[in-house]
């Protein structure tokens, strides 16, 4: 029962950082390329979380079902890679749908940047990810 837990901690922790990194990343290009106010950090990294919450709960349930199949750590962490890259692209769609009159034409550089976020967020907690896979399945960190 704790690893699930613990997996769904790495899961909320992965999803939090995500939209700090990507509420950033956002603010920067909407700020600087696009001319936005530049007032907008706070509001980027609110929309963040709120749009990626379909995403995260996606992502959660990927990661709970690899830790149920007992996946090796270094095939898991490749897997939670591909895994934010399409939760962050699915998340990005439902963001545009929602606010495409407002970013039409900033469409495919903003879900690039939440997929980089996403991406990001893995790989800072990769050696959470791999110390918690040696922990439970005993294997070398790699």
């Amino acid at each position: 029962m704790i690893k699930y837990i613990t997996a769904i901690m790495i899961s909320f922790s992965i999803w939090i950082l995500s939209a700090l990194i990507n509420g950033l990343l956002c603010w920067v290009y909407l700020s600087v390329i696009a001319h936005f106010s530049a007032g907008l950090v706070l509001l980027t990294t609110v929309f963040s979380l709120i749009f990626s919450i379909p995403g995260i709960i996606a992502f959660c349930i990927f990661f709970l079902i690899n830790v149920i199949t007992g996946k090796q750590s270094h095939l898991l962490f490749r897997r939670l890679i591909k895994g934010a890259v399409v939760c962050s692209l699915l998340t990005g769609l439902i963001f545009y749908k929602s606010l495409q009159w407002e970013f039409a034409h900033d469409f495919g550089f903003i879900i690039c940047l939440g997929a980089v976020a996403a991406v990001s967020a893995v790989f800072i907690h990769r050696s959470s990810i791999l110390l918690f896979f040696k922990n439970e399945n005993h294997e070398p960190a790699l």
